[in-house]
């Protein structure tokens, strides 16, 4: 069945026993075990808990993968809104056992009910528990299990005597959909604010002519490492266009959903990505409770330098991964979620910087006399309690962008850069792994809006940033 749930008392010795089975309303008491059995990715189950004002609710937890997922590996993702989001397990070496969850949210100024809704993605046996505890605030109203009459048994729990558990109650019917909305004798807040935001994909491939490719290199200036010894400047030239345009990425498809998109990833044919996911913010009272993304499958790619040679009589292709920014600025893997200064939003930033692969770049060098320069590209999300929210990227002008919301592209931009300005910013001097310069031309675009934005991310800052190549100090000042 879709969704078993458990409501446990602790004893002071440790023990688990079996919950006293009392009619009355559907509210967990603190410091309880919950449980749950998941079946199919698309299970849920809800909770209730009394949150006093300004009190914290910690939740502390572990579950059991005991079968493969639908994608063939040993993982779900566990939201249990609006606290927390987290993925547990592995793609190999299941099943597991115990894996550990934990998260926090903040009440407002106004205490009331809370409701927890558990629900999961990819898992097809799952089963979880955990404690709910409430620190601070004035004391909670009494709170009653669920009723007898949805009482039920829960599957066999590893390790358990004989294999079996205590009964437990289920609030919910087998097919996962979530409980009635439980009716409570104290005063309870309204639900909080929430404002949803779209899953943003920023996608770069290069696309160079080769007609372009050869007026550019002729406007390159000749260096002493171009000329040494018996190197043809004019046939090195020719040949690194023909790498440049050999190496050609074709243009990404008009959908990016679930399996456009790892199949796309799979094939690297990118010279980078950021995926920002669709986010909840929580408010209460206009201030920011929680902020909670709606999957795990975020973060940032280098990209890959495609790269064509000739072995045993045959032509082959190989991807070699780009070099990330030596900064931790423009090559963190996580998002950056910040509040604004007022309490009253959040800013939620990706930023990824990246140049051709190590090996290609030395080759290049020795071609052309200058470095590479790194690419790169900033996404922000300004989400506000009021409802409002404002995307916005900037990115350098080589290569192309492609931007995609809600899996739908919405718009290419053209290869605007100069390319020989382009590999002439990257400057003479061969740089060590994760240190050179930025390109410094820049464009920046509103991806999406809703609502009056009181605060504008200042999107411009990022160009400057690339422009004066140094600058990686800025965090705060893109968040009013």
């Amino acid at each position: 069945m879709a969704a078993l749930l458990g409501v446990i008392p602790l004893l002071g010795s440790g023990v688990a026993v079996a919950a006293p089975l009392t009619a009355g309303p559907d509210r967990l008491c603190p410091d309880t075990v919950a449980s749950a059995a998941f079946t199919t990715p698309t299970s849920e189950a809800t909770w209730t808990v009394y949150v006093p004002a300004r009190a914290t609710l910690r939740i502390e937890g572990s579950a059991d993968i005991r079968a493969k997922d639908t994608t063939g590996g040993w993982q779900t993702i566990l939201y249990l809104d609006p606290v927390m989001l987290t993925k547990l397990g592995e793609y190999r070496g299941g099943p597991f056992t115990a894996r550990p969850f934990s998260g926090k949210w903040t009440q407002g100024a106004t205490g009331g009910d809370v409701t927890l809704r558990a629900r999961q993605k990819y898992g097809t046996d799952v089963t979880f528990r955990f404690t709910a505890t409430v620190a601070g605030g004035a004391a909670d109203p009494a709170c009653v299990t669920l009723s007898p009459s949805r009482t039920t048994t829960a599957p066999d729990t590893p390790g358990s005597p004989g294999g079996t558990t205590p009964p437990v109650t289920s609030p919910s019917p087998s097919t996962g959909t979530p409980p009635p909305t439980p009716s409570t004798t104290s005063s309870s807040t309204p639900a909080p604010t929430q404002v949803v935001t779209p899953d943003i994909k920023l996608v770069r491939f290069l696309q160079v002519p080769m007609t372009a490719c050869v007026k550019a290199m002729a406007r390159i200036p000749l260096t002493p490492s171009t000329t040494v010894g018996n190197r043809n400047p004019a046939a090195d030239r020719l040949a690194a266009c023909g790498v440049l345009v050999g190496s050609t990425n074709p243009t990404p498809p008009d959908r990016l959903d679930d399996d456009r998109w790892r199949k796309f990833k799979k094939d690297k044919e990118y010279r980078g990505y950021t995926h920002l996911p669709a986010y909840t913010l929580y408010c209460a009272s206009g201030r920011v409770r929680n902020t909670i993304p709606h999957h795990l499958d975020n973060g940032i790619s280098p990209g890959f330098t495609p790269t064509i040679f000739r072995r045993g009589g045959k032509t082959r292709l190989s991807y070699e991964k780009a070099e990330y920014h030596g900064s931790e600025y423009y090559s963190s893997k996580l998002d950056q979620v910040r509040d604004t200064v007022a309490g009253d939003g959040v800013v939620i930033s990706f930023r990824v910087a990246a140049r051709i692969a190590s090996k290609e770049r030395g080759l290049s060098y020795a071609a052309l006399g200058h470095d590479a320069p790194y690419i790169w590209s900033t996404l922000h999300v300004r989400i506000g309690c009021d409802g409002s929210y404002q995307i916005v990227t900037s990115w350098s002008t080589i290569p192309r962008l492609a931007v995609y919301v809600d899996d739908k592209l919405v718009t290419k931009t053209a290869q605007t850069g100069d390319l020989a300005e382009f590999i002439i910013s990257g400057g003479t001097k061969l740089n060590r792994a994760g240190k050179g310069h930025l390109y410094p031309e820049c464009d920046t675009m509103t991806v999406a809006t809703r609502g009056v934005v009181t605060h504008p991310v200042p999107a411009t800052i990022d160009c400057r940033t690339a422009r004066d190549n140094a600058g990686l100090d800025v965090e705060r000042t893109d968040v009013p």
